[in-house]
């Protein structure tokens, strides 16, 4: 039976989701695979895993139409020798334009062969009050209809890599230009929001969840009050899954009901984390 090592990053969930479905529809056609967070595994030991594999792949949502910084420096740093087949994923809300087509540019130039790209719509966490009605889908019949038609693609995915059959989609012209009219305002300001995500002392009780799930190392406890270090990747982990909902977004507190908790209720953002934190 041939062997597949899927890395990925999910800030908030969806991304797990995938990573972990199309893991079980690889191996019903006999291709183990196993999905693996870049927050639990280094990059020399997931250099290992791709080497001792027959296939690599990499899933991470998409922020702005482009990667997030934990994916960008685990690309930059990974070594998959001998090269082996490769696919790649994003997960998105309505349109990242192309988001599977720039990981794959980013795969290649570090000498990887890609031969598939899928985008998966999935429910949106973007549970942060920038609008007046809320944009995020926490409700269980509103996620169930984004994670059955993504089911689909996975398994129509699976089957693609399981023939060795390549499978392209949003690698074209429109899509990029989709997405760099997206990226190029998202990565000059991104600087300006890596400090957006506050607690408030108010509502705050210091319980360390926020500071335990964050990938970057943003949030510290200090004298007994939670501070941020401008490291912030935007995964809103923290904001979703605080128990008081006490993160502040510019200043705003949380409206619209509960933030999103995950893509299924068994959901536990703690099997993302580990020891390897990357910004």
């Amino acid at each position: 039976m041939k062997k597949a090592s899927i890395f990925y990053f999910s800030g908030t969930g969806n991304t797990w989701w995938v990573a972990n479905e199309l893991a079980a529809a690889l191996t019903q056609r006999q291709i183990e695979a196993s999905a693996y967070s870049i927050e639990q595994i280094a990059a020399g030991r997931a250099a290992e895993l791709g080497a001792a594999s027959d296939l690599v792949g990499f899933g991470y949502p998409i922020y702005g139409s482009d990667l997030p910084l934990p994916m960008q420096r685990f690309i930059a740093e990974i070594e998959v020798r001998p090269v082996k087949p490769t696919f790649v994923f994003c997960t998105q809300w309505m349109w990242s334009g192309d988001g599977a087509s720039l990981g794959a540019s980013m795969l290649r130039a570090r000498g990887l062969e890609v031969r598939w790209g899928e985008h998966f719509h999935m429910p949106s966490n973007v549970s942060v009050p920038v609008l007046p009605w809320p944009l995020h889908t926490d409700s269980p019949a509103a996620k169930a209809k984004y994670l059955r038609h993504s089911s689909f693609r996975v398994q129509r995915l699976a089957e693609y890599i399981a023939q060795s059959r390549p499978f392209y989609r949003g690698f074209n012209k429109l899509s990029t230009l989709a997405g760099l009219l997206q990226r190029a305002p998202y990565r000059r300001h991104m600087h300006k929001y890596r400090d957006d995500l506050v607690p408030d002392p108010a509502t705050c009780t210091r319980c360390g969840v926020c500071v335990k799930l964050c990938p970057a190392d943003n949030l510290r406890v200090c004298k007994n009050e939670i501070h941020t270090a401008g490291r912030c990747v935007l995964c809103l982990r923290c904001y979703s899954f605080c128990p008081e909902s006490a993160m502040l977004y510019r200043g705003k507190k949380h409206r619209f009901g509960p933030p999103f908790r995950g893509p299924v209720r068994e959901f536990d953002p703690y099997v993302l984390v580990g020891p390897h934190r990357r910004f």
